[in-house]
C-alpha cells in the first residue's frame, strides 16, 4: 500500500507547514488510519509533526471545506461520516468530473498514455479477481490496496488533459467516494468481467468525445443503485458509529 500512497499527494498547493499537516491527515484518511467517525487530535498531530497548532488548524479547516472532516461542538474534530444524501451527491459530482475527463482523454491522450491505461486497467481487474479468492480479514486489507490502484486508473485518464485542477477535483471526489464505507460493500458486490479493461479499451478506441463520455457514464452507473442502497443501509444501521479513535 505504501508504494502507491505517494502518488496521491495534492497536485496544487505550496509546501507550507499547513500543507504538510494537510497531506498527513488527508493521507491517513485515504489509507484508513483515520476511519470514518474517528477523532483527530490537533495537539497530537502538532507534536508529532513538530509544529504549532496553527498550521494544523488551517489544515483541518481546509479538510472540513472538502467534506472530509467535521468540527463537532464539545466533541472536537472527527472524520466525517457521510449521510445517504451526501453519498448520492458525491456520485453525481463524480459522474460530471469523470465524463469530462473521458472526453479530454480522447482529445489529448498520446499513444504511450493509452497503452499505460490499458496496462493499469488489467492490473485493476486482476487485483479484483485475487481479492475475491481471499478470506476475511485478508480480503479487507487487500481492498485498501485495490482502492489505490483503482484511483491510479481514473487519475491516469484525467492526467492526459494536463489540467491540474481537474486532476485535483477528481482525486478529492475519489477520497469522498472510495473510503472504508465503500469497501464494506464493494468487496461483496458482483461486477462485470474485466470491467476496467472494457472501459479502457472503449476510451482508447473511441471515435468521438461523445462516445467516450457515454462509455464512462455507463461504467459509473453499473450496479450504482445496488451499491448506494447497500451503503445507505450501513449508515442507517450505524455500523460505523463507533469508528476507531485516531487520537488514542
Amino acid at each position: 500500500m505504501s508504494n502507491l500512497l505517494h502518488e496521491f499527494r495534492p497536485v496544487l498547493g505550496k509546501d507550507t507547514l499547513a500543507q504538510q499537516a494537510y497531506n498527513t491527515i488527508r493521507n491517513r484518511i485515504l489509507d484508513g488510519t483515520y476511519r470514518l467517525g474517528a477523532s483527530i487530535s490537533r495537539t497530537k498531530i502538532a507534536l508529532e509533526l513538530g509544529m504549532s497548532s496553527i498550521p494544523v488548524h488551517e489544515a483541518l479547516a481546509r479538510l472540513e471545506s472538502e467534506y472530509l472532516v467535521e468540527n463537532i461542538p464539545r466533541s472536537g474534530t472527527k472524520v466525517r461520516v457521510p449521510s445517504p444524501q451526501d453519498l448520492r451527491g458525491f456520485f453525481m459530482v463524480r459522474e460530471a468530473l469523470e465524463t469530462q475527463s473521458a472526453r479530454l482523454f480522447v482529445r489529448c491522450a498520446a499513444k504511450p498514455e493509452r497503452r499505460a491505461l490499458m496496462a493499469t486497467a488489467a492490473d485493476v481487474d486482476e487485483a479484483r479477481k485475487r481479492i475475491l479468492r481471499l478470506a476475511e480479514p485478508e480480503q479487507r486489507e487487500k481492498l485498501v490496496d485495490w482502492r489505490f490502484l483503482h484511483m491510479r486508473f481514473h487519475r491516469q485518464i484525467a492526467e492526459s488533459a494536463r489540467l491540474p485542477m481537474l486532476i485535483e477535483a477528481i482525486e478529492r471526489n475519489q477520497l469522498l467516494v472510495f473510503n472504508a464505507l465503500y469497501e464494506r460493500s464493494y468487496g461483496d458486490l458482483p461486477l462485470p468481467e474485466n470491467w476496467h479493461q472494457r472501459l479502457a479499451a472503449a476510451l482508447v478506441d473511441a471515435q468521438s468525445e461523445k462516445a467516450a463520455e457515454s462509455e464512462m457514464r455507463k461504467h459509473l452507473k453499473t450496479r450504482l443503485d445496488d451499491l448506494l442502497g447497500c451503503l445507505e443501509r450501513i449508515l442507517a444501521e450505524g455500523v460505523l458509529r463507533n469508528g476507531r479513535d485516531a487520537a488514542e
